[in-house]
């Protein structure tokens, strides 16, 4: 999914500082991506990723560290290219579109320099790319929420932007919209070529549009990997506790290549380095947890989830530990009901008494 690592650098964070008076809202932050890579950054309110994308923007001042996009530098502590002259494309969760200009005209608004006729074929190619081809005539207050978000990113696209930044595009829109729209604005700039920088706090939405992610924490990045690595193999608990909704249950190393655990001895996949006897906490998510009738281990079900195509229960164990269990549609049990689990473990992911360092 991603492109060839061989590509050089398109954008290039390096060390990035930024400060307001005492207060660090970013510290040394370094990422890259290369040409038409699409990357996010994902954090809870308040993490620094907002203030990042306008750092790289231009909106902000750098207090350490540089900002290079190919070969140019943009920002540094001594100096700072200013926002219009970055050939950025930017789209805000504030679609805000020109209600008085139709659709073609909102496209072309960044084409000015272009002849009429340049302009025209950029505006029928986009509004192609986008599926909205013949509405171009069409005033914003006419379209789909869904509409108006492919309309705002055309025009962003219009100008050919060396990157395109995108401050929260997905909020204001409803869950069942964004199912369809992402992945469509996802292609759109694949198909464009366009390396993009999202912001969001959602994971699912930084999953299904993102080639990296980098998940922020008080201003740092504490992982920037793809997807899957980062919900299979985070590296650190912050990251763990984050993605997915997992649990930790306490687990005590028996040898390199077993733990003990409230389910049973597990056989870990690759040997730990950590000594016998050494107590970790174990991350367990809903997928890790099966419903087993033929189970040793009992559970009562305190709530239950219909997720179409298979239920989510909350099951407490006899010691009063919590999990969340995973069981096919056609296994419908009542809260209250007893139910048999085991642990179906692909990944192990153990953290020793509150550090950072995985196994």
């Amino acid at each position: 999914m991603s492109p060839s690592l061989s590509k050089p650098n398109h954008l290039l964070v390096q060390h990035v500082e930024v400060r307001y008076g005492d207060v660090v809202a970013v510290s040394d932050v370094n990422l890259q991506l290369h040409e038409g890579e699409i990357g996010c950054l994902l954090g809870p309110s308040g993490c620094g990723k907002s203030t990042l994308l306008r750092a790289i923007a231009g909106f902000e001042n750098l207090t350490n560290g540089s900002i290079h996009m190919g070969e140019e530098c943009l920002s540094d502590s001594q100096k700072t290219i200013a926002a219009e002259k970055r050939g950025i494309g930017m789209v805000f969760q504030d679609i805000a579109l020109f209600p008085h200009l139709t659709i073609e005209q909102n496209i072309a608004f960044g084409l000015q320099k272009q002849s009429a006729s340049e302009r025209h074929s950029r505006v029928t190619q986009l509004l192609d790319l986008i599926g909205l081809s013949g509405m171009e005539k069409r005033y914003p207050n006419s379209l789909s929420g869904g509409q108006q978000q492919r309309v705002a990113l055309a025009r962003a696209l219009a100008p050919k932007p060396k990157i395109l930044l995108m401050d929260e595009p997905f909020s204001g829109l409803d869950a069942t919209l964004k199912e369809t729209l992402v992945p469509e604005v996802r292609n759109i700039l694949l198909k464009e070529n366009i390396t993009a920088l999202v912001v969001t706090h959602d994971q699912l939405e930084a999953f299904t549009i993102a080639d990296k992610v980098a998940l922020m924490n008080r201003g740092r990045i504490e992982q920037f990997d793809t997807p899957y690595t980062i919900y299979h193999q985070p590296q650190t608990r912050f990251v763990a506790d984050f993605i997915g909704q997992g649990y930790f249950i306490p687990a005590t190393v028996l040898n390199d290549r077993q733990i003990n655990t409230d389910l049973g001895v597990l056989e870990l996949i690759h040997p730990t380095s950590l000594a016998a006897e050494t107590q970790v906490d174990l991350l367990v998510r809903p997928d890790d947890v099966l419903h087993d009738d033929n189970s040793d281990f009992m559970g009562i079900i305190t709530s239950k989830q219909f997720k179409g195509t298979f239920f989510q229960y909350q099951v407490t164990l006899t010691n009063g530990r919590k999990l969340l269990c995973i069981a096919s549609s056609h296994h419908n049990h009542g809260v209250g009901q007893r139910i048999g689990i085991r642990l179906d473990l692909d990944h192990f992911v153990m953290f020793a008494a509150e550090t950072e360092a995985a196994t």
